[in-house]
């Protein structure tokens, strides 16, 4: 299965630069070559006409034209075998090599444009929200922005232009391909990122299984302001399943007196009970502070529009609704780890969870729960079987 682990990057290797510093420059050519490529595609793909009964297809031949084929390629998966000078499908790649303005940046990490590309061609394909459907067609939406720093993708290579190992302090190290040249970086430990570590541990002895990694940028706020306060390095792998345990099966239910109750086999009855009291007073303060700031602005606050924005969603308001979010975030995933870990130590093989029963918390994402659990007996080899209420429509 696909999984992505995050470590921050604690320091450059060999060098006194300041991490932001470091990867200022490829975050710059990385937001510049995404928004170059959004472009290109807009200006490229078809126009609605008032003919027109459906949205045509994606087509790459009419975007991009052909050429002739300048090696030999056997056939892969859908795609034909094609011999030298045989008409090829033209790509946004190929554009980019002919057209673009900022291609000489890319010396030496021509494949972490390819990604880049990529990533935008697949938003503007596939996205919902402001996909080529949603922007050509519907008119509901402009093209995609994508703001500074879009994150710097290293593809793998089977190890070549990421590599990872550990140093002879035993730290974590990776030595990642940057426009500038190779940059060896020293990655988090200790025990807070103990899962991250034995996944990282696997991939060094799996090299094979390393897909990509990605440099990310790391925010905080202070004083209410968002700030960019370093980088962090996500690695995705393609890590094995977890081994599909033996045992008995456990129902895990919603009621009105308390948040979880979990019911194992051969329990005669003595449930395990998470009551979460504390969370209807998060939600409930949260709710009274956002309605009374709602109506402090309802009468005299004669604003204009910029002071009224700057209020309103200012970044001390913003702050406050994120620390809400976060820590709602951070009790979903504690409990989906305290359930899980329980059910493993009972030998649970198969968690039946009912979910139809909201009176304890009518305002919580009851989704976003469900989802958490999903993940966390996936990762521990417990089956994981959802029952479906009204809403789900059944």
């Amino acid at each position: 299965m696909i999984r992505v682990i995050t470590l921050p990057i604690r320091e450059i290797v060999d060098s006194d630069a300041r991490i932001i510093d470091t990867f200022r420059n490829a975050w710059n050519l990385s937001t510049a070559l995404a928004n170059w490529a959004q472009l290109e595609l807009i200006c490229r793909d078809v126009r609605r006409e008032p003919a027109m009964e459906a949205m045509p297809k994606y087509d790459r031949s009419a975007m991009f034209g052909t050429h002739p084929a300048r090696f030999n390629r056997a056939a892969k998966g859908d795609k034909v075998a094609t011999k030298v000078g045989d008409p090829k499908v033209g790509d946004l790649y190929g554009l980019f090599n002919r057209e673009c303005g900022i291609r000489g940046e890319f010396t030496g990490c021509a494949a972490s444009a390819r990604d880049i590309l990529t990533a935008v061609e697949k938003t503007w394909t596939g996205h919902k929200d402001f996909g080529r459907f949603a922007v050509l067609w519907k008119g509901s939406a402009s093209g995609a922005t994508y703001r500074w720093p879009y994150p710097w993708p290293v593809p793998s290579e089977k190890g070549w232009t990421l590599r990872l190992w550990r140093n002879e302090e035993g730290r974590p190290v990776a030595s990642l391909l940057l426009p500038g040249g190779r940059v060896a970086v020293r990655l988090g430990d200790g025990a807070n990122y103990k899962r991250q570590l034995k996944r990282f541990d696997w991939l060094l002895a799996n090299i094979d299984k390393l897909k990509q990694g990605k440099v990310t940028a790391r925010y905080d706020f202070i004083n209410g302001k968002r700030k960019l306060m370093g980088a962090d390095l996500r690695i995705v792998g393609d890590f094995p399943n977890a081994e599909k345990i033996e045992g008995v099966d456990a129902i895990l239910t919603t009621g009105k007196e308390s948040l979880l109750s979990l019911v194992v086999d051969g329990d005669d009855g003595n449930p395990f009970v998470y009551n979460a009291d504390h969370l209807k007073g998060i939600i409930h303060c949260h709710d009274r502070w956002r309605h009374r700031f709602a109506r402090d602005l309802k009468f005299e606050k004669r604003w204009p529009a910029e002071k009224r924005r700057r209020t309103v969603y200012g970044a001390t308001a913003q702050a406050r609704i994120d620390r809400c979010i976060n820590r709602l975030d951070s009790e979903r995933k504690q409990m989906a780890a305290m359930v899980v870990g329980y059910c493993r130590r009972k030998g649970v093989a198969k968690l039946y969870y009912d979910d139809r029963e909201h009176g304890f918390l009518p305002r919580f994402d009851w989704t976003a729960l469900r989802t958490a659990l999903s993940c966390k007996c996936e990762s521990e080899g417990i089956e994981f079987q959802h029952i479906a209420g009204v809403e789900d429509g059944e």
